[in-house]
């Protein structure tokens, strides 16, 4: 080769670079894509999902939800990550036998990349979750939790940076702000929960700035979506922040897959019903298109379940099986949510001698299908250990205490109506007693609820203002129990589904 031709093939050859250069610098490059797979809201449910009302069909559970993130990660074997967007541990024998152990040895088996930090992370008091922490092989996520003194706790963290296959994805996680609501608040009395918007975007950029290439929210908060517009303070949190790249939430147990402010989200129904799954396509400089959907869990169509989680399911569930498995009764139909809650408030009655009991539909986890109610099932429609209070209330105290969260209250011994667009101490309306008679305003009522209302859970307040505060070593739980076997002598358990609760909207 001549002078000539090795100047030109060397100027070819730098040219190309300088090419090549502007092309990276101009976000030209090639494409690759970054797989978030994320579930929430898992309450322990190793064994089982229950069934999707639509279709009959068995859903949710380890194995089914394992088997399919083994799929996906398959699929996209080199740059996918796995989310856990709070909510872990509590909801099912297998679980809270064993203060959540055997969930987070799940995970940990699995592969979890990060998690946010649950409200219900909170149940067993912040010595378990300690615990739990250490067992953890993957870090909590929560920004906005602080001490009272303003120092973050050492068991949580703000963010965390992951890498896989040269990209390093920066996780910024949040708690629902409504934690000390929304779980028994002494357990939280010693911390403060900030609401994510206050702090969000300075965590975002200091998490940017520590050179990450995508940036993503963790986070245990929710949203809706009819059909395609989302809603909720998931939604009001993207648009409070810049520089996102994707928000995987949880807490209301939905099924969300969208976008706000341009932002991709998802949430992933509950219980591993769903699997959330987002797709960046990342051209080296930023995301140019995001693909999001949640993907339906069912247990009946595995091909090849994952064996190694079926078979740690299946030691775990040996191990309660003697318990759960014993048949209280029978279910001649399927009792929702709401028919239960009459089962719960008459037996919470019942066990007392109160005039009047009240319990939080939130406290009710489940509905059961027609066939065997087994412990289990009990266990699984109130995996709390809430007790019973007991309280003398002036009728204006009680109708102040049922004021404070009509929509959420559930009562025995009475009978109500309520304006959910009324102003704040005016939704109450046509209160009655049990037999429909008129409510006398001029008494005392004795009143029964469990020990997570009686602290202001939930958002209701007044029940403390009453006289005669008992504090009951009664378990909800067990009292169900026992009110059910007393009601099923034959075996059949038979509750008027009409009845709801003694609540209705005047909507």
């Amino acid at each position: 080769m001549n002078t000539h031709s090795c100047t030109h093939a060397r100027a070819l050859a730098s040219t190309l670079c300088v090419a090549l250069l502007l092309l990276q610098l101009l976000g030209c490059g090639r494409e690759r894509e970054v797989t978030l797979l994320s579930f929430n809201d898992f309450h322990g449910a190793l064994v089982h999902g229950g069934i999707e009302p639509e279709s009959q069909r068995p859903w949710g559970g380890a194995t089914a939800l394992v088997t399919r993130i083994r799929a996906e990660r398959r699929a996209h074997p080199r740059r996918t990550f796995l989310l856990d967007a709070g909510d872990t541990m509590q909801g099912t024998p297998e679980s809270n036998f064993f203060f959540g152990r055997t969930t987070i040895e799940l995970w940990n088996r699995v592969g979890v990349d990060a998690a946010a930090l649950g409200n219900h992370e909170f149940d067993w008091g912040i010595d378990t979750l300690r615990a739990r922490v250490a067992q953890m092989r993957y870090p909590l996520l929560a920004a906005n939790v602080f001490e009272l003194d303003g120092r973050r706790p050492d068991w949580v963290r703000a963010a965390t940076i992951l890498e896989r296959d040269g990209i390093r994805l920066g996780v910024v996680g949040f708690a629902t702000p409504e934690t000390p609501r929304v779980t028994l608040p002494q357990n939280v009395a010693t911390l403060r929960f900030v609401p994510p918007e206050r702090i969000a975007q300075a965590v975002i950029d200091s998490v940017r700035a520590q050179g990450v290439d995508l940036l993503m929210i963790l986070c245990h908060i929710g949203a809706t979506q009819e059909p395609d517009t989302l809603r909720g303070p998931l939604v009001r949190l993207a648009h409070s922040v810049r520089d996102v790249d994707a928000i995987v939430g949880g807490h209301t147990h939905t099924r969300v897959a969208g976008s706000a402010a341009g932002v991709p989200i998802v949430v992933a129904n509950s219980r591993g019903r769903g699997l959330g799954k987002i797709v960046l396509h990342w051209n080296g400089r930023r995301v140019t298109r995001a693909e999001v959907a949640v993907v339906p869990i069912f247990s009946d169509s595995l091909r090849s379940p994952h064996a190694a989680v079926a078979s740690f399911v299946d030691s775990v569930r040996s191990l309660v099986r003697p318990y759960a498995t014993r048949v209280l009764a029978r279910a001649p139909h399927r009792l929702d949510v709401e028919a239960l809650a009459n089962v719960v408030t008459d037996a919470m009655r019942a066990a007392v001698g109160a005039d009047v009991a009240l319990t939080n539909v939130g406290g009710l986890r489940t509905s059961l299908q027609a066939g065997p109610i087994t412990e289990g099932d009990l266990f699984e429609l109130i995996p709390f250990e809430n007790t019973l209070v007991t309280a003398r209330l002036h009728s204006n105290e009680l109708r102040a205490l049922l004021e404070s969260q009509p929509q959420h209250a559930r009562v025995s011994g009475l009978r109500f109506t309520y304006e959910p667009k009324a102003a704040a101490g005016e939704r109450l309306r046509a209160l009655r007693d049990a037999s429909g008679g008129v409510f006398d305003a001029r008494r005392d009522y004795l009143v029964v609820t469990n020990n997570f209302l009686a602290h202001g859970g939930d958002g209701f307040h007044g029940f403390l203002d009453g006289r005669d505060v008992t504090w009951t070593d009664l378990r909800v739980r067990d009292v169900v129990r026992d009110w059910i076997v007393a009601r099923a002598p034959a075996g059949e358990l038979l509750v008027d589904s009409r009845r709801r609760t003694g609540v209705e909207s005047a909507d």
